[in-house]
């Protein structure tokens, strides 16, 4: 595992995780914040996961201020990429007008990971950028590939690698490192999107090994401890969620927003839907039901996190 080691954090860092559903799901993180507790047991350090699903980095720019900042970090892990890129647009039949999207997208994703850096260190916090994890084109799974998101995400990380390399950001190059594992090991589920536990245990494991710690042993699930946590806090992100894929105007007023989601829980009419379609149910009426006490769940997530994880 070659890696270029990077200072790890230390007693009193607060690092926020900013980006889409592979930090929502939030199944690296434990693996983390387990390393940091069993290595370190006598620092506090705290660790913030401000995944959104969904999410891209014109979301996260634009939310900044209420998502991250409120967590008050020294340290932000920033990665994005996945959804920025519209690689289901590449199920549609070429021309001129899907080249012209997937152009558009590029621009627009480098454009706002630019922007959103840049409000990391503007505030004074410590930014490590990451590379997005690669598509698994060449894995047969139950649902059909999209032929060429492969090297769509190949030039996704090629520019995250230039933009660090120009800013001399520090850098964790998941990409590079999937890349090459993923061809000995399965680490990405049907969708071929979404690592595994494994998957994300190597994530976990080489994000760690950059800043010359070693990962805890590879559990069958996430220990107990860490289940209220992670269950506060998948409520509380839902909400972002929410906001990020259906409402997706952050800066609308909230009764506007308010109404964009009654409208769409009546306009869809999702009766006894299953899968996706149960998910965007779910995020919606808890939009709606908890977006004013986003705060207090904020307030929660922390206070759960410092009672079972500090």
């Amino acid at each position: 595992m070659n890696t270029a080691k990077m200072e790890r954090f230390h007693d009193g860092a607060r690092v926020c995780f900013v980006g889409d559903s592979l930090v929502a799901r939030n199944q690296a993180l434990p693996v983390v914040i387990e390393a940091y507790k069993e290595r370190f047991p006598n620092e506090k350090i705290r660790f913030f996961n401000c995944g959104v699903s969904g999410g891209t980095a014109k979301h996260a720019h634009d939310s900044f201020e209420d998502d991250v900042l409120i967590c008050k970090p020294t340290h932000a892990v920033v990665a994005f990429g996945v959804n920025d890129s519209g690689r289901t647009r590449l199920s549609k039949e070429r021309s001129a007008a899907r080249y012209q999207d997937l152009k558009e997208r590029y621009d627009r994703y480098r454009h706002y990971l630019t922007a959103l850096c840049e409000k990391v260190t503007q505030n004074g916090i410590e930014l490590i950028l990451c590379t997005p994890a690669p598509f698994d084109e060449y894995t047969e799974t139950s649902i059909p590939t999209l032929h060429g998101a492969y090297a769509l995400i190949c030039e996704y990380a090629n520019f995250v690698r230039s933009l660090a390399k120009e800013k001399g950001y520090r850098l964790v190059d998941y990409h590079a490192y999937l890349c090459e594992l993923m061809q000995t090991e399965p680490l990405f589920g049907d969708d071929h999107v979404h690592p595994t536990a494994h998957g994300f245990y190597r994530m976990a494991q080489f994000f760690l090994a950059n800043q010359g710690i070693e990962a805890c042993e590879e559990h069958a699930e996430i220990p107990a401890r860490f289940a209220a946590w992670r269950e506060k806090l998948f409520v509380y992100r839902s909400i972002a969620a929410a906001e990020c894929m259906i409402i997706n105007h952050y800066s609308l007023p909230q009764d506007e927003k308010n109404a964009i989601m009654r409208e769409y829980l009546e306009k869809e009419k999702f009766g006894a839907r299953t899968g996706v379609g149960a998910y965007f149910e779910t995020i919606a009426k808890r939009y709606l039901e908890f977006k004013s006490q986003e705060l207090d769940l904020a307030r929660e997530v922390f206070e759960i996190y410092d009672r079972d994880l500090l």
